[in-house]
């Protein structure tokens, strides 16, 4: 939540891959975790929990417009990537305060916007996951962090680059991948429910926020994947070691999978949802699934449809789009004249005109400047008293640290690698066994 998570774009690019996948799709859920049994499980629902949901739906809004434009404004894949966890934490906290606020009046959207909270939670920590994952691959095999420096993986890293695709592609909400389905609820539920008021404008943010993710991943996939392999890279091995790669293609089945059958998720979650929230939840979970969880879901309450998903649909109309571009593609059968850059008469190689990361969106990110401003905290520096206090380092663990490697020296020097003196010390080991055993079964 921002501006307590301001600490996060420092944290994960000095972290390895697994554990910034570890960071993000588990650790920085856990507040909202605390947030959900504190307020929906805990304490009664009334104008108290209206009021917080409100706070809480409003800094959700900041979180997501801070972490989504500074994103924008990154060329460090990680850092990147860490800016989009703020802005994606602010759909989750979205949706926890519209739960707040609606359970109050209109128990059913409140419901929605809980299950839209809870589903994000899960999404990304699938799509998060993979795209920590994605950049680890990419640090693997160009040694660096710094967009501007990479280009054409896709040659080099073809099925790496194709989990960064739908990893990109999810966290934006296209559909049929799973983060439409969050944000899809979300968006029902702050534009219907009631009141609405402010929630209204609050979807529109959203979605319009979900764009600017789109923006800044076509950032990441274009400078990263696309356009020509820089030199230094021609004599490179090629793909990424399997146990990168069948991990990134799990989880990008998994955005799949998540998208395509909602039905079951979001039944599980009814449940979850059901002990907390009672008739509220069972009223919304009765004849509102499908039969069939490809047959999508619908969410209604007596009989009238609230909001509906449907997955088949969603897939039919992607494979007509398809279709019908690949034959405006085929009927133009111009032959492809490949050139070299043409700059003025000049020999200048591909790596010096090259477009980089850092000129992507750059007259939008200097009309947005002030999102990206830092400030200059004063740096104070506490009395040496109370630092030599303070520094438990070097008082307490490494005393500790050296005490142990004192002793694992003392212990060391019977490894002479002399076979006799080992079974001796088996022997000694055995005696002194069996009599703390006789002297315990004494003792009872």
């Amino acid at each position: 939540m921002y501006p307590f998570g301001v600490w996060l774009p420092a944290a994960h690019p000095a972290a390895p891959a697994s554990i910034s996948a570890l960071l993000s799709g588990i650790m920085i859920k856990i507040g909202v975790y605390g947030l959900l049994r504190v307020f929906v499980w805990m304490l009664p629902m009334g104008k108290v929990s209206v009021a917080w949901g409100t706070i809480i739906a409003a800094f959700g809004i900041i979180s997501m417009v801070i972490g989504t434009l500074r994103a924008l404004g990154e060329h460090d894949c990680k850092r990147l990537l860490a800016q989009s966890s703020i802005g994606q934490m602010g759909y989750i906290l979205l949706g926890l305060g519209l739960g707040l606020v609606f359970l109050a009046y209109n128990p059913v959207f409140g419901v929605i916007a809980l299950i839209g909270c809870l589903y994000h939670i899960l999404n990304h920590a699938c799509f998060k996951s993979l795209l920590f994952f994605n950049s680890g691959s990419l640090l693997f095999r160009t040694g660096t962090r710094d967009l501007d420096r990479m280009g054409g993986m896709i040659k080099l890293m073809p099925v790496t680059a194709g989990c960064a695709i739908v990893g990109a592609l999810s966290i934006a909400g296209i559909p049929p991948l799973n983060g439409f389905v969050s944000k899809w609820l979300l968006y029902q539920s702050a534009i219907l429910g009631k009141p609405a008021s402010v929630y209204i404008l609050y979807a529109v943010i959203a979605i319009f926020m979900s764009t600017v993710t789109l923006a800044y991943f076509i950032k990441y996939l274009g400078t990263a994947y696309l356009g020509t392999l820089p030199e230094r890279f021609h004599n490179s091995p090629a793909g990424s070691p399997k146990s990168m790669e069948i991990v990134q293609v799990l989880l990008a089945a998994a955005c799949f999978l998540l998208g395509i059958f909602p039905a079951a998720i979001i039944l599980l979650l009814l449940r979850v949802l059901q002990p907390a929230l009672g008739p509220a939840a069972a009223g919304l979970a009765q004849g509102t699934l499908g039969a069939l969880p490809w047959q999508g879901v619908t969410l209604g309450l007596s009989g009238a449809t609230i909001t509906a998903v449907s997955p088949i649909v969603i897939l039919l109309a992607l494979a007509v789009c398809a279709a019908v571009t690949y034959a405006i593609y085929r009927s133009v059968r111009v032959a492809g004249r490949p050139a070299a850059i043409w700059n003025c008469g000049e020999i200048v190689s591909d790596e010096a005109v090259r477009y980089r990361a850092s000129s992507f969106y750059k007259p939008f990110r200097n009309l947005i400047h002030p999102v990206y401003w830092k400030p200059k905290w004063p740096q104070l520096s506490p009395p040496q008293p109370l630092a030599r206090s303070l520094d438990f380092d070097r008082w307490l663990y490494f005393p500790i640290g050296a005490a142990f490697v004192r002793i694992g020296r003392t212990f060391s020097r019977i490894h002479n690698g002399v076979p006799q003196l080992y079974l001796l010390w088996q022997v000694i080991g055995l005696v002194l066994s069996i009599v703390l055993v006789f002297w315990l079964v004494g003792a009872k």
